[in-house]
C-alpha cells in the first residue's frame, strides 16, 4: 500500500502588520489558531477578543545569551 502525503497550506496574519510583532496562524484543515506573541506586546494584546477563545499561544522572549526563546510554564 503507497502513503500520499497530502499538502497542508498555513496562513500567517501579521496583526499588527511587522513580521517581529503579533503575529496569528491559520492550518488549513485544522479549526484552531495559533499566535506567536512578543513578551513586549502581552500587555498590548490582552484585551483582544479573539485571545479570549481557545488557542495555542507562544510568549516569544530573549534568554540571557539574548538568544530569541519561547517561554514555558515550569
Amino acid at each position: 500500500m503507497t502513503h500520499i502525503s497530502l499538502g497542508k497550506s498555513i496562513s500567517l496574519f501579521l496583526i499588527d502588520g511587522t513580521p517581529d510583532g503579533v503575529i496569528a496562524c491559520e492550518l488549513s484543515n485544522w479549526t484552531g489558531k495559533g499566535y506567536k506573541i512578543p513578551r513586549n506586546n502581552l500587555k498590548d494584546v490582552s484585551t483582544r477578543s479573539e485571545l479570549k477563545k481557545p488557542g495555542v499561544y507562544f510568549l516569544i522572549g530573549h534568554n540571557e545569551y539574548d538568544k530569541e526563546t519561547v517561554y514555558r510554564r515550569s
